[in-house]
């Protein structure tokens, strides 16, 4: 393992001392191990950003095997994290709908025609400058009649003080009669839309009629136009009906402007909705396919949203932002050449996507591929040269590249455009110990945590770098500052261990490492150290043993050292001499859990917890019995005790207690419990892969089908794809044969899970024979330690009921 304080360490042999895991998650020289477990951010999936800005979304990588040396190199710098939006999206409204909601009308949709509009060319009124008047309102027979009655009284007035030399009237009266009786006769009801009727002639006019009128209305006398007195009169009133019709003027274009006035706070409040709620008119309507696409990714459940997406992309293969949706969905599914192909295409369509870019660089991060990353972020930087996630990407890219010059420039300058980030001083510090810098890392770690006082990680490494100076009890306090925060990661167990091994601490040491084996059964770096640490303890204690504490503590190391007949021979001893110790009763009663000898484990944790009555061992040894022997309520009422602190133990607890609520048939608390721990504990440990069988079980068991196949999908896209049960999950996805399956089983426990899965995969399709034969296999031939065991055993119980 690398970055390890001492050089050249032996792995085989068992007195060989125990390993630091330096500082790396993955053996490979990892900068950091991400946060993905710390207790108060670790909701969030990995990958949750186009750019890397948040060291707390970080994926943790699984234990490489110890090898013969561990130089003392330093860890790489972590990688960006791929851009999660919309976080949660309420569906985009259509045009009508949003017509109905601000009252807007859109540049598709012709105005209702305003019958106020209208030119009114007898009465004399002008229309409102600058508005086309719009047609006349529809008119029915009689309406028209009584207008038109209306028009020819105000027509006989005008006559009356007109001089009668003309027989118009009389034409008049002739005609008008006839067509009042056509108008009656039509039937304008049965007229089809749009249908316009051709124009009437109109009647000739007096061309003398207009002169007439106007001296009518200043008082002129008779026919006196062309003298020189009536002319000025005249001309006289010709300049009043000027300043009429100004002040007309004047007065319509007040009107506009008031108008005017009104509907720009119309516009403007109609644009701020837009540009908050970032929607767009031309992106305001939402195919079926992509606003379904956009719901199965805000939940989660990325391969259905890729389906949509492919659906979406089908019908329109010309919209850069559908390219870019199923490239996010690729990208959570850890589908980075697809996801590079995607916004490959999306750029094509529309080269100043910056969004898609910053993400196409995250996904050639991802597949290994720096140049290119780097590229893409020298691309965004010549937009914008403030762009900070891009010189965060590009600092990261170099930095895997060991070019460590530009990395820092890089990572600088993130901190000079934004002082409160969150990564960038960890990623300077980790830059700092590549290079061997301990003091300059540790100080950059220090102003990371300034800036992040919850950072488990920069503790962590901030530990490492003291332990690698020297400081010991420094690295401790960080060490365990870590784990307060983070109680799930189980590197921070073993480099604990390490250090307290050696300060002499084996006892100490050996609870750490039990603990990081706990939370990773392969870590075959912690199997060594535990190995080392019992050996030194029995050492040390040897055969001069004789008071119930030595007897305890010889007892501790043989349990941890997989020697169970000499951990009870020891335990037994103690008891003999005070049958009250503590200790000695958990460590026999842990003994007999293993030997399903439940009845025995439950006295002695009985006896522990008279002794202390808040002994989480013993308590979660007697829930552990409780729920073998069927009594559900008993094992939750103590799996509640456990789960109330910051600690690893409550870690367990809770995962045990998710197991207990499917159980007892309680599928939304046992949701609700392993959605928790994998929340807490996060993605990369022995124990997520089963607990998200847990939560799909449990979903089903609720009927939830969408709620089943998002969890399915969240652990396929968050799990490693090494990492035990992966198979299960891609098998009851129908991405897997169960041929495949059967040759990645590698043992009985894992054989056991492939049967017990198989049983409820037949279960749930109905096939309730095949499924009752797989539960009789496993309760015949399954690993009697694993959880799928009490899961086939219960359904066995239910059939029989039934």
């Amino acid at each position: 393992q690398s970055a390890s304080p001492q050089t050249d360490r032996k792995t085989t042999p068992s007195n060989s001392p125990p390993q630091s895991s330096g500082g790396t998650s993955a053996g490979s020289q990892q900068s950091h191990p991400p946060q993905q477990t710390e207790l108060a951010n670790t909701s969030q999936p990995q990958s949750a950003s186009s750019h890397p800005t948040q060291s707390g979304d970080r994926a943790e990588q699984p234990p490489a095997a110890p090898t013969n040396s561990s130089p003392a190199s330093a860890p790489e710098a972590t990688p960006p994290n791929p851009q999660l939006f919309p976080v949660k999206q309420k569906s985009r409204p259509a045009y009508n709908d949003l017509r109905e909601e601000t009252g807007m009308v859109l540049p598709h949709s012709a105005p209702e025609p305003d019958p106020n509009q209208r030119l009114m060319e007898d009465s004399g009124k002008a229309s409102i400058p600058g508005v086309t008047p719009a047609s006349k309102p529809f008119e029915t027979a009689q309406g028209r009649e009584r207008r038109e009655a209306r028009e020819r009284e105000a027509e006989a007035r005008n006559r009356v003080q007109l001089p009668a030399t003309r027989e118009e009237p009389e034409q008049e009266k002739e005609t008008e009669p006839e067509e009042i009786a056509a108008q009656k006769n039509r039937q304008p009801d049965k007229t089809p839309p749009g249908h316009k009727e051709p124009p009437k002639p109109r009647r000739q006019q007096d061309s003398g009629r207009a002169e007439r009128f106007a001296n009518l209305l200043h008082d002129a006398p008779n026919n006196q136009a062309s003298s020189p007195a009536g002319g000025k009169r005249l001309r006289a009133s010709q300049r009043g009906g000027a300043f009429s019709d100004i002040a007309d003027l004047i007065k319509n274009r007040g009107r506009v402007a008031i108008l005017a006035l009104l509907a720009v706070p119309l516009v403007l409040s109609v644009s701020a909705v837009i540009f908050i709620t970032g929607k767009s008119l031309i992106k305001v309507s939402m195919s079926p396919s992509q606003r379904a696409g956009e719901e199965a990714f805000n939940e989660g459940n990325y391969d259905r949203a890729v389906n949509y997406f492919n659906e979406a992309i089908k019908a329109d293969d010309k919209r850069a932002d559908l390219y870019h949706d199923r490239a996010r969905a690729n990208l959570h599914l850890q589908k980075y050449a697809a996801a590079v192909a995607d916004y490959t295409s999306a750029l094509n369509l529309d080269k100043n996507f910056a969004s898609a870019r910053l993400d196409r660089a995250a996904a050639y991060y991802y597949l290994g591929d720096y140049s290119k990353a780097i590229a893409d972020y020298d691309e965004l930087i010549k937009a914008d040269a403030n762009n900070v996630d891009a010189y965060f990407g590009r600092g990261l890219s170099y930095s895997k590249l060991k070019d460590y010059t530009p990395a820092l420039a890089d990572l600088n300058k993130v901190i000079e455009l934004n002082p409160h980030h969150t990564g960038a001083f960890e990623d300077i510090a980790n830059a700092y110990l590549a290079q061997g810098k301990l003091s300059e890392a540790i100080d950059a770690y220090s102003q990371s945590l300034k800036n992040n006082p919850r950072d488990a990680n920069a503790f962590y490494m901030r530990a490492n770098s003291y332990k690698r100076l020297g400081k010991t009890n420094e690295a401790l306090n960080d060490f365990t500052s870590a784990i307060g925060i983070a109680p799930g990661r189980y590197e921070f167990y073993n480099d604990r261990g390490y250090a307290l091994y050696e300060s002499g601490k084996y006892k100490d040491a050996i609870a750490d490492l039990a603990q990081a084996l706990k939370l990773n059964p392969t870590y075959e770096i912690a199997k060594h150290n535990l190995h080392a640490a019992c050996s030194k303890l029995i050492a040390s204690i040897g055969n001069s043993a004789k008071s119930p504490e030595q007897l305890g503590d010889l007892a501790f190391a043989y349990y941890h050292d997989d020697k169970f007949g000499e951990a009870m021979a020891a335990a037994n001893k103690a008891l003999l001499l005070n049958a009250q110790f503590r200790p000695a009763l958990n460590i026999r009663a842990a003994i007999e859990l293993k030997d399903r000898r439940f009845d025995y484990a439950l006295t002695d944790a009985d006896n522990a917890l008279k002794v202390k009555t808040d002994d989480k061992d013993a308590m979660l040894t007697r829930a552990r019995a409780y729920l073998n022997l069927g009594r559900y309520d008993k094992a939750i009422k103590d799996y509640d005790s456990c789960v109330s602190e910051n600690d690893n133990t409550s870690l367990f607890a809770l995962r045990e207690r998710a197991l207990a609520h499917l159980l007892a048939n309680e599928g939304a608390l046992a949701s609700k419990d392993a959605q928790q721990f994998l929340e807490l504990n996060g993605w990369n440990n022995s124990m997520s892969g089963p607990t998200v069988l847990l939560w799909w079980l449990a979903k089903r068991q609720l009927q939830d089908l969408d709620g089943a196949n998002a969890a399915l999908s969240q652990g396929e896209t968050r799990l490693k794809a090494t990492q035990w049960p992966y198979g299960v999950l891609k098998f009851l996805k129908r991405e897997m044969t169960l041929t495949e399956l059967n040759n990645l089983a590698r043992n009985e426990r894992e054989h056991t899970d492939v049967r017990t899965w198989l049983g409820f995969d037949h279960l749930l399709g109905g096939l309730r024979d095949e499924a009752r034969t797989d539960f009789e296999w496993v309760k015949k031939n399954g690993f009697r330690g694993n959880d799928d065991y009490l899961l086939a055993v219960e359904q066995l119980k239910d059939e029989a009921r039934n």
